[in-house]
């Protein structure tokens, strides 16, 4: 999920505001209270639409002391007046409830005050009474909200999530016209595991996206809105989503392997296959231009194993491995697809390399042994068969991470019950390996040596190793003579 970036929005002169809600009814109040007055510039101005013709006294009252809340230098008299407006308002919209003027101006005067719920409900109903009157009020209403959104943006960039749930919210609460507010509430939702919540607003995103540049961002939140559906187990819900999305963004690799994933959790797997088949098939070439990932070709070549579609999946760890030809998790992978599809020349040509990255490993070195045995070489079988007797301890990799600067690799050595090829046991000897950390290519980017002590059989040693290095992508070891 892509960071909120900040926004700007354009707002007339001579306009009030303050705001707040909450969680809505007083986060930002001061800030808004302070983008508004600064909008009006210390003048009063009445409004151009019909809410300037209200005949009711106590609007005519109002007005004059939200003049002096304005305009006079007294800090106090400024507040005072504020009250009084707020009062001779609230009454006026209780004498003259079909007048928008009363309720216009309540709507100014809460802002001022820091109320946006109070603000957002007199708004509303003046637009009702006086739909003339919706270009100032929308005025009055992105005024509010600009502090509100950009504070919580700012929030949720350092990763305060919690703390700019309640922002957004407030901001959600006086402008709901723009995107940004409902998109950034709906992925703080979502990175808080508030799953439901998430998709709410990712939808009401969406609907706040309709004018012809916001297509980036309703395309966005139309997306998330998808993973989140899918996350929350209610695959149903997100394949119509993700089907519009792939309509509206076809050449979107990313959103076509969250279909294929909505899919085949809605039991649609016919569909879903159809369009891991594409993505297969795009994988590595230019039209996918990388956005066809490794974890991508995992995922589909993992289902496919579990369909028993043994070469389709073989042909998928394949893809990985044309792309990073040392990963052994993908190498190992093939060869057990091989293994199910009864491919024995390509088992033996994936365990061969699979066992140049993880020689000590003994399940690697059976499935060398089943390639051989497989492509009829009995001898070659043998050889390695009479080796693995006497290989005094069994390898097993534990982790492997790469991250920016560094990277990390543990293991565990296992003492075996070795034997000589007569039979004759093998006294437990040290021994040592060569680990090197490799980038995309196969080139050393790194080594350490790790010795491993004589171990009993059933005995075992954790070996560790760290580089801190760039662009480390895979790794693998060599038998020190």
């Amino acid at each position: 999920m892509s960071r909120s970036q900040l926004v700007t929005v354009a707002v007339a002169a001579g306009l009030v505001a303050s705001v707040s809600q909450g969680s809505a009814q007083a986060v930002g109040a001061d800030k808004v209270a302070a983008a508004v007055a600064e909008a009006a510039q210390g003048r009063f101005a009445e409004p151009f639409c019909s809410a300037r013709k209200a005949k009711d006294k106590g609007v005519q009252t109002g007005v004059k002391a939200l003049k002096t809340a304005i305009e006079d230098k007294d800090a106090a008299k400024r507040a005072a007046a504020l009250d009084q407006a707020l009062g001779a308002f609230q009454m006026a919209t209780t004498t003259s409830p079909a007048e928008a003027g009363g309720f216009f101006y309540l709507g100014r005067t809460a802002l001022l005050k820091g109320d946006v719920a109070t603000a957002d409900a007199a708004l509303t109903k003046a637009q009702a009474l006086a739909d003339d009157c919706e270009v100032e009020i929308t005025q009055l209403r992105q005024t509010a909200w600009i502090p509100l959104v950009n504070e919580a943006i700012q929030l949720f960039n350092a990763d305060k999530l919690e703390d700019a749930i309640p922002w957004y919210r407030a901001a959600n609460v006086i402008f709901r016209g723009l995107p940004q507010g409902f998109n950034g509430l709906g992925l703080a939702y979502a990175r808080t595991n508030q799953l439901d919540s998430a998709a709410v607003y990712l939808k009401k995103a969406v609907e706040a996206s309709g004018a012809p540049d916001l297509q980036e961002e309703r395309n966005s939140s139309q997306f998330n809105l998808g993973l989140i559906l899918t996350q929350a187990d209610r695959p149903a819900e997100a394949v119509p989503v993700l089907e519009q999305y792939v309509q509206w963004v076809p050449g979107d690799m990313q959103g076509r392997r969250a279909l294929a994933v909505a899919y085949r959790g809605a039991g649609m797997a016919d569909k879903a296959s159809a369009i891991e088949k594409e993505l297969l098939a795009a994988a590595g070439t230019a039209a996918a231009g990388g956005a066809v990932s490794t974890d991508d070709l995992f995922a589909i070549g993992a289902t496919l194993f579990n369909e028993k579609k043994y070469a389709e999946a073989a042909e998928a760890f394949g893809k990985i491995v044309a792309l990073e030809p040392n990963n052994r998790d993908a190498l190992f992978n093939q060869t057990n697809c091989y293994l199910g599809a009864e491919n024995g020349k390509g088992m033996l040509e994936s365990a061969l390399k699979l066992r140049e990255l993880d020689p000590l490993n003994e399940t690697v070195q059976r499935l060398v042994m089943e390639g051989y045995r497989r492509t009829g070489q009995s001898d070659q079988l043998l050889k390695v068969a009479e080796a693995l007797v006497q290989q005094p301890v069994n390898l097993e990799v534990k982790s492997f991470k790469a991250a920016k600067g560094t990277a990390s690799w543990s293991a565990v050595a296992t003492g075996r019950e070795a034997q000589t090829p007569a039979g004759q046991p093998v006294k437990p000897r040290p021994g040592a390996i060569t680990l090197e950390f490799l980038d995309a290519a196969g080139a050393v980017l790194a080594t350490q040596e790790l010795a491993i002590p004589a171990l009993e059989t059933g005995k075992s040693q954790p070996l560790s190793a760290e580089a801190k290095v760039d662009g480390v992508k895979a790794w693998r070891y060599k038998v020190k003579a």
